[in-house]
């Protein structure tokens, strides 16, 4: 009785731990595909600017700074960003 306890106790806590890590990895991928999102955005305002959209500009770089602080909470991303 006692070794079924135990086998069972051993069992959760490789289920624990894996789910654990399984929660680490996924969220470290999704911090590095926010950093390509924000790369894709900066270099989108760069070319704005380089056509003399300066408004547009600035729009995009406000939406943009908004998307950075709400990832780096853990927040939704802003559906305006990619206008």
């Amino acid at each position: 009785m006692r070794k079924r306890v135990l086998v069972v106790f051993a069992v959760l806590l490789v289920l624990v731990i894996a789910l654990t890590a399984g929660l680490y990895l996924t969220s470290s991928g999704k911090t590095e595909a926010s950093k390509q999102d924000n790369l894709v955005g900066i270099n989108e305002v760069e070319k704005l600017l380089e056509d003399g959209n300066v408004d547009q500009a600035y729009e995009k770089l406000y939406y943009l700074s908004e998307d950075m602080r709400l990832s780096e909470e853990g927040g939704q991303k802003d559906w305006r960003i990619l206008l």
